[in-house]
């Protein structure tokens, strides 16, 4: 009927309701058809509250079909667009949707050959092994997102996808930590089905390590609640169905007593508007008699109408290319605020680094550097990061080398820095599958990292082509037994050297280890690390790059000066030599000064 009465709001209404009913009954591709069909009209009306919700039902019910590159793209669409638009609410359940499809990946990669996912003109491939950790990212992303507007069925969504991912890596004291979480939320909320379904993850997780008195209370909850929760769930679907039914049929009886109203009400106009017309055309006719033909006026009109049609089809175009500049920004402001959300918080790395200085200016919205940082104890892994290339390929990389830190360090429990770099080089190959001739794209990155032994007061420093700078009064070569790898400037500062290869594929060096440097450090001394950024920058009067040079003198001017000034100080020193010129590349620099 509301297809009759041509309401398309009604119509959008009635397919996003009947697409659900259809999942119920595990008719997906109804559903799916359905769907489109209400994602069809809310895009003609602009809706884009409406849309965002189609987009996540959509990759809902492709990840019911296992179709996951279309759930990926449906997902992220809907996040892209709840982001935009503020819909905080349906930010968790598109990520919950993310983390879940690569779950299901890993599951159906049983061959371990991994996952390649292709978007617009980028293409990434992830591992078998890198499944899971993308799909903790995802859910953490997730969980975070619920947090913030503290929607409890979301926090407990998230909670449990959390704990599925720790339960398929073994890690079965953080899976039941997560479970226990995401059931106490639906049990004080009453959620049966969720109940349920969470009672018999905690249930069978707790058994597998041994805890059994405690898996057989949970279990019996499942099985006490099992057959209860469907006959009332189907009950409730049923009841919100017909009573929808009634309030559309209620609306369409009020909007077909008002088109017959109005209907009769255009009737008469009708009528007086024909006798109107008749007598208008009687006139137009008599005037046309005496008329004179102006043929240049017509000449003019006909030339006026061309200019004006020309100039419609370039607004058109105008609009069209606008259009296009605006969701092309949209998307990468998005990608910008994910890549943030990986980065350490300012007061993550206060509490890690104490009094410490960070200068991050990518050259694009997104960058390819990045900084990390991970304390354990009172030993503090940091590190600057160049990737290959910036902008959107390097933010990808930078993801990438992000999570692979995150694997080599903090779950892996690596902590030499040497070997932290070696594992990190072997799993990014193993991750973009370069090796000998098929090495072509020559991805990876520069890395400067170090670990700092609060305790001891050292600092363990290794790096890919990245050096380490160490600032203090009358510093001199013996700090480090081998002088080779050392270059001093003065007196008061010297550069502790790098390995020259990258943590990426580089014909010849594949079976070389990186090294490691110990220092012992002193009150009062200052250790910077930096990408190549800074002292690439062209500029000056004869725009040319800054220097290394340059920057080890302005490193020693700081000596003495609070953090937040030479944050400052770094800052408009490479404005002021930048000057009119574009950035060059990604800036990162990070300096601590040792208490």
């Amino acid at each position: 009927m509301y297809e009759e009465k041509n309401d398309q709001e009604g119509i959008a209404t009635i397919s996003s309701n009947l697409a659900n009913l259809y999942n119920l009954q595990g008719s997906y591709k109804k559903a799916l058809e359905t769907h489109f069909k209400a994602l069809k009209i809310d895009s003609a009306s602009g809706k884009e509250d409406n849309i965002s919700l189609d987009y996540e039902n959509i990759g809902s019910t492709y990840l019911s079909l296992g179709n996951y590159k279309k759930v990926l793209d449906y997902s992220f669409k809907a996040l892209a667009l709840s982001r935009k638009i503020g819909m905080t609410g349906n930010v968790s359940n598109a990520l919950s949707n993310i983390g879940d499809a690569f779950t299901s990946i890993y599951y159906a990669d049983s061959a371990g050959k991994g996952f390649t996912y292709t978007t617009g003109n980028s293409t990434i491939h992830i591992e078998h092994s890198a499944l899971l950790d993308s799909t903790l990212v995802y859910q953490r992303l997730a969980l975070k997102a619920a947090n913030e507007i503290k929607i409890s069925v979301s926090i407990s969504y998230a909670d449990r996808g959390i704990g599925g991912i720790f339960d398929l890596m073994k890690n079965y004291d953080s899976a039941i930590y997560y479970y226990q979480r995401a059931y106490n939320i639906v049990d004080s909320l009453g959620a049966l089905k969720e109940e349920m379904e969470y009672s018999q993850a905690l249930g069978h997780t707790l058994a597998k390590v041994g805890k059994y008195e405690l898996a057989a209370k949970y279990l019996n909850i499942t099985i006490a609640i099992k057959d209860s929760l469907f006959s009332r769930e189907k009950e409730k679907a049923l009841g919100k169905i017909e009573a929808q039914y009634e309030d559309d049929k209620k609306m369409l009886i009020e909007k077909t007593l008002a088109a017959e109203k109005d209907k009769r009400e255009k009737f008469v106009i009708a009528g007086v508007s024909v006798g109107l017309v008749i007598v208008l055309v009687f006139l137009i006719l008599l005037f046309k008699r005496f008329r004179i033909t102006d043929k240049q006026r017509k000449i003019i009109q006909e030339q006026k109408k061309d200019v004006d049609t020309a100039y419609l089809k370039l607004n058109d175009a105008h609009g069209i290319l606008q259009e296009k500049d605006k969701d092309i920004s949209d998307s990468i402001a998005y990608a910008r605020k994910i890549q943030t959300a990986i980065l350490p918080s300012e007061e993550y790395l206060k509490q890690s680094l104490g009094n410490y200085v960070l200068l991050y200016k990518p050259r694009n919205v997104v960058s390819g550097d990045f900084y990390w940082c991970h304390q354990e104890g009172d030993k503090v892994v940091f590190a600057a990061v160049d990737c290959t290339g910036h902008g959107v390929p390097g933010a990808f990389m930078s993801m990438i080398g992000s999570s692979l830190l995150n694997q080599v360090v903090i779950e892996n429990k690596v902590s030499d820095s040497a070997e932290i770099l070696w594992q990190v080089r072997n799993n990014l190959l193993r991750q973009l599958q370069q090796k000998g001739q098929e090495a072509v794209a020559r991805d990876g990155m520069d890395m400067a990292l170090c670990i700092w032994d609060k305790t001891k007061n050292t600092i363990q420093f290794s790096g890919a082509n990245n050096s380490l700078y160490i600032v203090r009064t009358g510093i001199t070569l013996n700090i480090l037994l081998d002088h080779r790898l050392v270059r001093p400037t003065g007196n008061d500062l010297l550069e502790v050297l790098p390995d020259k290869q990258p943590i990426g594929y580089q014909e010849g060096k594949m079976d070389t280890r990186f090294s490691s440097q110990t220092i012992q450090l002193q009150k009062g001394d200052y250790i910077y690390i930096a990408t190549d950024g800074y002292h690439d920058q062209f500029g000056g009067e004869k725009n040319k790059k800054f220097t290394s040079k340059a920057f080890r003198d302005l490193l020693i001017s700081l000596k003495g000066k609070p953090m937040s000034e030479q944050k400052n100080i770094l800052d408009n020193t490479i404005e002021q030599w930048k000057s009119a010129n574009e950035q060059t590349d990604d800036i990162c620099v990070i300096g601590v000064r040792i208490p």
